[in-house]
């Protein structure tokens, strides 16, 4: 298991602090050692990262903006990884394989939020 208390680089948020905001640069992604934080598109919750579970890794796979906010639900203590450690990790089967799950759990929830043929 991919243990993110080893990372170099970390931020630490309140209840209700803002992570990220849609529409701003994705330079980096994050994942969550203590606490939780929601993915927001406006109101509309679309998805919890829990502890050792990943966030904003949409936007270093897809080089472009954020397409949600991220919230701190809780006092939230997070590792910050940049493009250039993402890629590293990438070449990890456990790591990559979180990162297609994230995605593919993001598409889902999309999926259903949308009417079929939006």
């Amino acid at each position: 298991m991919i243990d993110f208390r080893n990372e170099k680089t970390f931020e630490s948020f309140k209840v209700g602090e803002t992570i990220f905001i849609k529409g701003s640069q994705g330079q980096k992604m994050y994942a969550v050692v203590t606490g939780e934080v929601e993915i927001r598109l406006g109101d509309q919750y679309l998805a919890t990262a829990y502890e050792n579970e990943i966030f904003g890794e949409m936007a270093l796979v897809e080089k472009q903006d954020r397409i949600a906010s991220a919230i701190a639900v809780k006092d939230s203590h997070v590792a910050v990884i940049d493009r250039e450690r993402f890629e590293e990790l990438m070449d990890h089967k456990e790591f990559a394989m979180k990162v297609l799950h994230a995605v593919s759990s993001r598409l889902r929830t999309e999926m259903k939020l949308k009417p079929f043929g939006s």
